[in-house]
């Protein structure tokens, strides 16, 4: 650990937020590894201010079709999986909407949404690319990877371990895309082995809850999206939300829910007043009814290899 000493923040403005100093932890203390470290002063009231966050599930994985029809060999022979063509298709779909005048406030804060956090997965870089082109964040912004949206590794999820690291997840997933111009992708936080190594309990799921939502606090942005997974996203609403649907349910691929974030709520009330935009739905799917019952079927044949 590292003490930095900072210096030199300008105060903050009328609307309650300085200007953003970023430092090298290195060229302050000499240490070999550095790191970088944004800065800025603000005013309790506006840390503590409301915050619209809007929740994209990734479209439609390999995995998530090789669950939904039984398809262990798939399952089995890949890691980090990518999108079918039906998933392309749902990020068209959902960049359709982008494209469209909103209808609702929900919708038109949703286009407000001045930056893009993602999961590192290939499947949610694949989404963001495809699904969140043309949203103004991404016009002159990148997506921002966040290794703490990631899916919560199950013992069996073999589509939450990764093989790619930094630059090389946007290469990654733009090799699994038809050739064009995609948004560029900012990987700094995320040139690490950024997957978990084994499956997580549910206080190790809360911490990441606890960290993405504290990145609201230190953002002056009204509004936020977050890219991510079907768990990662009922484990929010579980730790948050209290018991809703949202905490019980899973989202459609490529689904987005816009909740409101009161900061200044005690924890575990913090999400509220969910809903569904551009029309989604809840999942009708089990995908783990699906793959504990297509394996019976490969060990009853005789055949469980993959």
């Amino acid at each position: 650990a590292e003490t930095v000493k900072v210096e030199g923040l300008a105060a903050p403005d009328q609307d309650g937020w300085g200007l953003v100093k970023t430092f090298q932890t290195g060229d302050l203390t000499g240490a070999r590894r550095k790191y970088k470290v944004h800065a800025r002063l603000a005013s309790v009231k506006a840390v503590l201010a409301p915050r619209k966050l809007f929740l994209v599930r990734h479209a439609e994985s390999t995995w998530n079709r090789a669950t939904r029809v039984g398809d262990v060999a798939t399952m089995l022979s890949d890691v980090d999986h990518g999108l079918t063509k039906l998933g392309v298709k749902q990020c068209a779909e959902l960049q359709r909407h982008v494209a469209e005048p909103p209808r609702t406030e929900a919708e038109r804060a949703f286009l407000a949404a001045k930056k893009v956090f993602s999961s590192p997965s290939r499947r949610t870089v694949q989404t963001a690319l495809l699904a969140l082109k043309g949203h103004p964040a991404l016009s002159e912004g990148s997506v921002v990877l966040r290794a703490d949206l990631r899916e919560v590794r199950t013992a069996h999820g073999r589509d939450n371990i990764a093989r790619a690291s930094g630059v090389a997840i946007r290469a990654q997933a733009v090799a699994g895309l038809e050739k064009g111009e995609y948004p560029t992708v900012d990987a700094d936080g995320v040139a690490h082995e950024w997957w978990a190594s084994a499956a997580e309990n549910e206080a190790t799921v809360r911490r990441r809850v606890d960290r993405e939502l504290a990145q609201l606090c230190m953002r002056s942005d009204a509004s936020l999206i977050f890219n991510s997974h079907s768990k990662f996203i009922r484990c929010m609403f579980r730790a948050e939300g209290g018991d809703c649907a949202f905490a019980r349910g899973k989202i459609a691929n490529c689904g987005v829910v816009a909740v409101d974030v009161a900061i200044d709520k005690p924890a575990g009330r913090r999400l509220e007043a969910p809903e569904l935009l551009f029309g989604g739905t809840f999942s009708s799917a089990d995908s783990r009814a699906s793959l504990l019952e297509a394996i019976r079927r490969r060990s009853r044949s005789g055949d469980v290899s993959g």
